[in-house]
């Protein structure tokens, strides 16, 4: 993923210089729409989807749609296997041009997710033998799904090139429950399990988050 990172981080730079090269006397604007691939995020890695279209002069309105990756590689982790996740977003994007090709980017709004996390948890299970009920110590898979709402407030730096965009922001986000009346996993893991950030545990550790995120995609030529 850091190898992914540098490297689409030397092409915007190679894109960037090779606009700035070309750059006329015309004045800044902003587009009309945008949709780009968000290739990293920090924390947990994910694919997103970013699809702006504008409103305002300056200002979009937009949609992401998200698949986050959670996977466990310690035995004392969490989860020890890939879990489901779908997140997603509405935000309202604000653009300050600098010159005709970049310039900043201020985005906020809402953040919602669902998440299907499998887990498992050494307990005393009842089962049935002959009309007698019997208890027995094993593990046994729980399921969680877990709604979260939240919001956040990014800053980033756009670059343009004829009909290709590159952006990379980053920021915070505030992430809560919407039921953690029903969820499980508190009734049979450490406290500590929230610290397991790379895996399905970071889904329970409600509160403020950092956001990091590269963006490739299409636009309209302006």
């Amino acid at each position: 993923m850091r190898s992914v990172l540098i490297l689409c981080l030397a092409l915007i730079s190679g894109f960037r210089l090779m606009a700035q090269g070309s750059m006329s006397t015309e004045e800044p604007s902003t587009p009309n729409w945008q949709v780009g691939l968000v290739a990293s995020e920090i924390v947990v890695p994910a694919l997103s989807l970013d699809a702006s279209v504008g409103f305002m002069p300056g200002q979009h309105i937009g949609i992401r749609l998200s698949r986050p990756y959670y996977q466990s590689f310690d035995e004392s982790d969490l989860y020890q296997r890939v879990n489901w996740a779908f997140k997603g977003g509405v935000y309202h994007k604000i653009f300050v041009p600098i010159n005709k090709y970049d310039m900043l980017t201020i985005r906020h709004g809402a953040r919602f997710g669902f998440s299907d996390l499998a887990f498992d948890a050494t307990v005393w299970d009842p089962y049935t033998n002959l009309g007698n009920t019997f208890y027995e110590y094993r593990d046994v898979t729980f399921n969680d799904q877990v709604i979260t709402m939240g919001y956040e407030l990014l800053g980033g730096w756009q670059s343009s090139y004829r009909s290709f965009y590159f952006e990379i922001y980053g920021g915070l986000s505030y992430e809560f429950f919407l039921n953690s009346d029903e969820l499980t996993v508190f009734d049979y893991k450490p406290s500590d399990f929230s610290l397991d950030y790379f895996g399905p545990g970071y889904e329970y550790n409600s509160g403020i988050r950092p956001v990091l995120g590269l963006v490739i995609g299409l636009t309209d030529p302006y």
